[in-house]
């Protein structure tokens, strides 16, 4: 099955059972990022492993009215006691339905995949952002347990939610090393949302210097398209070898342009996690990060990135990863809550 592009409704894998299900919302997390169908089989042999008496099943919901007022109805049908509610961009996509889930004695977990503070000067529509900022709050304050995806990201929420400290913790995301197949090409690779925010400017401003010196490399952008920053992006680099490509969803087709870049860098000013460096060094290619606090925890402290700033070096060991970032420990953390 194919995700749904992401400027298209929302869409949400969900994985049910007796007692438990997660829901994915807004970029279709875990399809985009090891194919749903691997997810739910791994996950699955997980639950086989520990002699779990679990069935998961896989359906497909948008979130619109209609479905929404179903929800909690399906819910009871098929006798669910957990919900695990992921959101990667707007938190607002849950508003008014934990109280649903609450009332159905339904046990909710939210996964924070992205921190809404007043500080993060990108959000330019206030009312947006307020909307935001009233259904994050409603989240962390109705919600059982919240998941954060770093500590910085945790203690910054605590800061401003002091209640968060006795029911959050923090599981890194995980994934599964590839069979690599392809060569290396003279490829700088970005994967992302092309948005200030991520440094994409930035990027490509340096690229265009870099190109001055080495100009047998090329610059591969993927992305959304139809950004509004798009033109800005290929003003910067007219005269440079650049290639621009809109998200690829098929994770096999993905881990071939991971694999064939010599390196992969993420330029974010903010960011909680950011899949596309374990996915990167998962697939063999060194990534390369700004020092910003969620990036200096995950990726920094545990020697498997290089700053803006350092002479680039590539390991000997170009695909390892901690084991926090491991698939299987990650679904050993979603059975535990």
């Amino acid at each position: 099955m194919e995700p749904t592009n992401w400027n298209n409704s929302y869409t949400n894998w969900i994985s049910r059972s007796c007692n438990m299900t997660i829901l994915i919302s807004t970029q279709n997390y875990l399809n985009q990022k090891i194919g749903i169908n691997k997810f739910i089989r791994l996950y699955n042999d997980k639950i086989k492993s520990i002699n779990l008496e679990r069935k998961t099943i896989l359906s497909e919901y948008e979130f619109n009215k209609k479905k929404i007022e179903n929800l909690t109805q399906f819910f009871m049908q098929k006798k669910i006691k957990k919900a695990h509610l992921h959101s990667i961009l707007d938190s607002s996509v849950f508003k008014g339905i934990i109280d649903k889930l609450i009332r159905n004695n339904i046990h909710v977990t939210y996964f924070c995949h992205s921190l809404i503070l007043e500080e993060i000067e990108y959000y330019k529509n206030k009312k947006k952002f307020e909307q935001k900022l009233i259904a994050q709050e409603e989240l962390f304050t109705k919600s059982k347990k919240i998941i954060f995806l770093n500590n910085s990201q945790k203690n910054k929420a605590i800061n401003k939610y002091p209640f968060l400290k006795y029911k959050s913790e923090v599981i890194y995301p995980g994934t599964i090393h590839r069979k690599i197949t392809e060569k290396k090409e003279k490829v700088i690779l970005y994967v992302g949302r092309l948005t200030k925010e991520k440094g994409i400017l930035d990027l490509c401003q340096k690229f265009k210097k870099f190109y001055e010196i080495q100009p047998s490399y090329k610059l591969k952008i993927i992305g959304d398209m139809n950004s509004p920053i798009i033109t800005q992006i290929i003003n910067i680099l007219n005269g440079t070898n650049y290639e621009l490509l809109d998200w690829i969803y098929e994770t096999n087709k993905l881990d071939l342009e991971y694999q064939k870049a010599e390196l992969v860098i993420l330029p974010s000013y903010y960011d909680s996690f950011n899949m596309v460096g374990i996915e990167s060094i998962a697939n063999g290619t060194p990534i390369l990060v700004r020092k910003i606090e969620s990036f200096n925890e995950i990726y920094l402290s545990k020697k498997i990135a290089q700053k803006f700033e350092d002479k680039i070096y590539f390991p000997k060991d170009k695909t390892f990863l901690p084991k926090e970032y491991s698939f299987d420990f990650f679904i050993n953390q979603l059975i535990r809550i």
